[in-house]
């Protein structure tokens, strides 16, 4: 849940085409839209949405990224490299 919002955003990026008419399945016009809602979502219910507030300094950041190397990440549509999810989490400051 941490991640999804910027992960949709993201995979937009390699797989638009199938995210957007996910989007529109489930009822959003767009992407965008669809991880807007999901973001007003997780401040709605109060869940920690930044690095900040997930007690995450920046230095932090790169450990982080390599312990979510998993081998599900290869199943992603974005190519997800220790660079790419650096620059994600860096995004979610």
């Amino acid at each position: 849940a941490f991640t999804l919002d910027a992960l949709l955003r993201l995979n937009c990026e390699t797989d638009g085409e199938r995210l957007e008419t996910f989007a529109k399945m489930v009822g959003f016009p767009n992407v965008d839209t669809m991880a807007d809602a999901i973001h007003s979502l997780k401040v709605n219910m109060g869940m920690r949405y930044t690095l900040a507030q997930a007690g995450i300094a920046d230095e932090d950041v790169p450990i982080l990224a390599s312990l979510c190397r998993h081998p599900n990440l290869d199943n992603n549509p974005t190519k997800m490299t220790q660079e790419r999810l650096v620059e994600m989490f860096l995004a979610m400051r």
